[in-house]
């Protein structure tokens, strides 16, 4: 019994390092893929009207295409490194790691390393939106900002021990949900869906809890 059970445990242990490698492996290809795409890339057309806000000419700062999140952060990747394409798009490669993190995350507890492989290619091999990471716009932050909110409304289900737990998967799913609206306005019907979902859950475990 404890050679079989020591053998058990060697596999779940190969398991989750082999996975944590592919996981790597994955995500860092992937990665480098949006930095060299923000590197090579010329400004788009979209980008170029929001960089003249953050130089001062005001003439769409109350238009659709000041994504307000995005532009923030691009003035104050231009203090820091300049005015290069890829100083001005780094907000959005950053994200692209906090979709990483939310997407893996999700598939983290999955036994099947094939499973987890499959899932993790169709969120993250669609090329419609890897490539809003490369941009200097506010799609890829408000895709990166969703995958963690995603992450927090689902990781327990409808299932919670106690209402501290519940309380704080909604501030950091309904948060993160906050600043994808924050990054793109079209964020507003998820957020709105985050807290209709949250209320669902307060109600059930209210009532599953109100007699004990």
């Amino acid at each position: 019994m404890t050679l079989e059970f020591q053998s058990m445990k060697a596999n779940f242990i190969h398991n989750i390092l082999g996975r944590r490698v592919i996981m790597l492996a994955f995500s860092t290809a992937l990665l480098l893929y949006v930095v060299i795409r923000a590197y090579i890339l010329s400004f788009t057309h979209d980008e170029s009207l929001t960089f003249t806000i953050i130089e001062g000419h005001y003439t769409y700062l109350n238009t659709a295409n000041n994504h307000i999140l995005n532009t923030d952060l691009m003035s104050l990747s231009e203090s820091l490194f300049g005015k290069s394409e890829i100083a001005l798009r780094l907000p959005n490669i950053l994200s692209f790691i906090f979709f990483l993190i939310g997407s893996f995350s999700m598939f983290k507890s999955a036994k099947n390393n094939w499973f987890v492989l499959l899932g993790a290619s169709l969120v993250l091999l669609n090329p419609f939106v890897t490539e809003f990471f490369s941009l200097a716009r506010g799609y890829g932050l408000a895709l990166g900002f969703m995958l963690i909110s995603i992450f927090y409304l689902v990781r327990n289900s409808f299932t919670y021990h106690s209402y501290s737990s519940l309380l704080k998967d909604f501030v950091l799913s309904a948060s993160f949900a906050s600043l994808a609206v924050y990054s793109n306005l079209s964020m507003i019907n998820f957020l709105i869906s985050v807290i209709i979902i949250f209320v669902v859950k307060f109600g059930l475990f209210r009532k599953e809890h109100e007699g004990h």
